[in-house]
């Protein structure tokens, strides 16, 4: 990876580098980047090969009509919580609303194979009757262009919480509890009958992960969950501003509420940053914050880069989020209280943004990416 560093040096590191300097700055970019170290201005990254031959891959959607067919959804649900998946087989999640304000609970398929061999493994889930499936095979880049079509632009506020659970963390508790928190948001945002790109939305989605990812220590790189098995994010989006303090409102609930089935009950992912996390540090980065301070002290000690929630140098006191003087993690009762709700609403009043501009892909070759790390 090569690197504009604060000192305006161009560096190349990697994990085998003779410098030790280099090979820890490398560790740290390994999930400490996001504002921290530096611009990224180019990258190398392995290669994997597919299982099929002729480069084919199994995916679409397996949706199911709520409350409708609800118990056929929890024991699609608990199917899938109480077997191991495969290596070759990824099932994200998520709960929104379709046309007409419709509650469904889906599962986004990838199975790095034929369909053949993907309808043996999904066997189990299929019995329980998805109302809508569409799983098809495919190449794998034709997988790629179709899961970048979410949310290209819009013209809304939108906020999200994070969390990280760990395997068998899909219990019907937490599966209840979402389905009711989605619900209730559905009011809370004013979703429409059209359920446009740019109208108020809520869902809440996960990333499977697991498998390999679970395969490397937490200390060898700067992501500390490697337990986690699902990265989730629970998602509003709204257009009218006077709007904001009841969704703020109700998304100190949901971070109260689903934070309980979280790992420590406080693991989030980096990649979904949220700033009003208390207690970030630990939330982003669990045992691997201090290390990622002693190689931020070593690249950038004067703090060029820096946010609201980065990563600060060893000695630095200053303040990353505008909040009380401590980081402790509240209470689920304190935070369903209405101080925390309150503070909740001030931490919003530098946050609100638009988006503006839609999101960036590539389509078939290599292509160099500018981005912040």
């Amino acid at each position: 990876m090569t690197v504009v560093t604060a000192s305006g040096d161009v560096v190349t590191v990697s994990r085998d580098d003779e410098d030790q300097k280099k090979r820890d700055l490398f560790w740290a970019l390994c999930g400490g980047g996001g504002g921290n170290l530096g611009i990224a201005v180019s990258m190398k990254s392995k290669l994997h090969k597919l299982r099929d031959q002729d480069g084919k891959v199994v995916s679409g959607q397996l949706m199911w009509n709520l409350p409708q067919q609800q118990e056929a959804f929890d024991e699609a649900m608990q199917t899938f919580n109480s077997n191991k998946c495969p290596a070759e087989l990824t099932i994200d999640a998520m709960w929104s609303h379709g046309q007409n304000k419709q509650l469904t609970g889906g599962m986004t398929v990838i199975y790095n194979s034929c369909m053949e061999k993907a309808q043996e493994v999904l066997k189990p889930i299929l019995a329980h009757g998805p109302i809508n499936n569409t799983l098809q095979e495919m190449s794998w880049t034709d997988c790629v262009e179709q899961s970048e079509g979410w949310d290209v632009g819009s013209k809304a506020y939108h906020h999200h919480a994070s969390f990280i659970f760990a395997e068998r963390a899909i219990t019907p508790e937490l599966t209840s509890t979402v389905a009711d928190l989605v619900n209730e948001a559905a009011g809370v945002v004013g979703i429409t009958e059209e359920n446009k790109s740019n109208q108020p939305k809520c869902h809440f989605s996960w990333s499977h992960i697991g498998a390999k990812t679970e395969e490397i220590p937490a200390q060898d790189t700067a992501f500390y969950w490697r337990d986690g098995h699902y990265v989730a994010t629970f998602k509003a989006q709204w257009t009218n501003n006077k709007k904001r303090n009841d969704v703020m409102n109700f998304m100190a609930k949901c971070q109260a509420k689903l934070s309980t089935f979280a790992i420590e009950e406080k693991a989030a992912y980096v990649n979904f940053i949220d700033g009003t996390v208390q207690n970030w540090q630990e939330a982003y980065y669990g045992g691997n914050y201090s290390r990622l301070q002693k190689v931020k002290t070593e690249w950038d000690s004067d703090n060029f880069f820096n946010h609201k929630q980065s990563i600060k140098p060893v000695g630095d006191c200053s303040k990353s989020l505008p909040i009380h003087e401590t980081f402790t993690i509240p209470s689920k009762k304190e935070v369903l209280g209405k101080a925390q709700l309150q503070q909740m609403e001030s931490w919003w009043e530098g946050s609100l943004f638009t988006i503006a501009v839609g999101a960036w892909h590539a389509q078939g070759g290599p292509v160099a990416v500018l981005a912040r790390c």
